[in-house]
């Protein structure tokens, strides 16, 4: 943008991913002078378009480092500095002209768990505590972030004071799997094979078997949430009169060897009923309604 080190040039997440006969393996960030004239762009006859090289570029010392096969983006900053987003390994860094960087923030969410600043994609929470024994993806992508100056309009009517850390929020996960694993959390809502919480305090529904078998950690459930006023649903959701979320243990939860476990939070809006149950091919196995009022 004009104005900012670089205006006129385009910058570019270059992923590295965007041919099939043509995979590097690693993304960088991008920055070339265009020759255009005008509002035209230059090209000599059986020739590509120039430039033949980037006026800057930025990827890891070692390039696999740095790997974003989709998502992901770059903003120039004022100071000269560029903001880098890492779409699929939730990351923002800030670099320097000079590719020194300046911070690095890991997005510390993976569905309803939280992480650690330090906590490795190798790394999964079990039960409150860190295992490295099963490998897994940490799901805490974010596709997008932009820098916005402290003195921007947007801004003016926050309360901007630094608070607590969302790594220090508790772990609903943990939290849940800890109440019902104790058989101190709520009673059994429904006749079925899973057990079925409902926390009306903070609004959230957990689903748990024990033991758990392969095909149980598989199973999908449905949940439709019915609202007091159907105002409060999404302007798509208003015909059908209930807002509806399909989901595994594996999407909203974990599933370990002896048991599963599932959160899911509830919309804040007053919700008359719940219906939820097993999902399968030929239709659903079991339901329960849950009223809720108010």
């Amino acid at each position: 943008a004009p104005g900012l080190p670089g205006a006129g040039n385009i910058l570019v997440f270059n992923n590295g991913n965007e041919f099939k006969s043509y995979l590097r393996g690693y993304s960088s960030v991008d920055e070339i002078v265009p020759p255009v004239d005008g509002y035209g762009y230059r090209r000599a006859a059986n020739s590509p378009y120039l430039p033949v090289d980037p006026a800057w570029t930025h990827a890891a010392e070692t390039p696999a480092d740095f790997y974003a096969p989709l998502m992901s983006g770059a903003q120039r900053l004022p100071n000269g500095n560029t903001l880098v987003v890492d779409g699929p390994a939730g990351t923002i860094f800030q670099v320097t002209p000079e590719g020194k960087p300046v911070w690095k923030y890991i997005v510390p969410w993976h569905y309803h768990i939280s992480l650690w600043q330090d906590e490795g994609a190798s790394a999964r929470r079990t039960h409150g505590r860190i295992s490295d024994d099963s490998p897994r993806i940490i799901e805490n992508s974010v596709y997008r972030a932009s820098w916005y100056p402290p003195n921007h309009p947007g801004l003016q009517a926050l309360d901007l004071a630094p608070g607590e850390r969302l790594e220090d929020y508790p772990d609903l996960l943990d939290w849940a799997s800890a109440a019902v694993v104790a058989g101190d959390f709520g009673k059994r809502l429904a006749d079925s094979d899973f057990d079925i919480y409902l926390d009306r305090d903070d609004l959230i529904l957990i689903y748990f078997k024990q033991p758990c078998a392969a095909e149980d950690a598989q199973a999908k459930f449905f949940l439709h949430i019915i609202p007091a006023d159907a105002s409060d649903l999404p302007a798509e959701r208003q015909e059908y009169g209930f807002d509806n979320r399909d989901f595994r243990f594996g999407d909203m939860g974990k599933a370990s060897d002896s048991w599963c476990i599932a959160v899911a939070p509830l919309p804040d809006y007053p919700i008359e009923r719940i219906r939820t149950g097993q999902f399968t091919s030929e239709g659903a196995v079991w339901r329960a309604e849950i009223e809720v009022g108010e």
